[in-house]
């Protein structure tokens, strides 16, 4: 990552710590979705398969996990560089077929 990319992963991953707490309309169905995912992937671990599955895609032929005391740190080998947007732009983003894949797998209906 380049330190831009750096810098959106920060503000996108402290967003999806807080933004529950000061939910919006489309918040708010997101976060119903997330409920409603939690029940159809009630295996806690799904995730795992989810990053195995994004690695695949971008032809990647070894993983690594890196589990911290904080983190799940997550790597591969893959051709494609996953991007990344500005969480606050994100609605435009998708709109104009922009959105930031690593946005687009850490929400609920904003696939790519």
């Amino acid at each position: 990552m380049n330190s831009q990319e750096r810098q959106d992963f920060e503000k996108l991953s402290q967003h999806k710590k807080t933004w529950r707490h000061y939910p919006e309309s489309e918040e708010t169905m997101e976060a119903l979705m997330e409920i409603l995912a939690s029940t159809q992937y009630s295996d806690k671990a799904h995730f795992i398969y989810e990053l195995l599955q994004n690695a695949d895609d971008a032809k990647a032929t070894k993983v690594n996990f890196i589990l911290e005391e904080d983190r799940l740190i997550f790597k591969h080998n893959g051709k494609k560089h996953f991007s990344i947007s500005n969480y606050k732009t994100e609605k435009e983003d998708k709109k104009k077929g922009k959105l930031g894949a690593i946005n687009a797998i850490t929400s609920i209906g904003k696939s790519t």
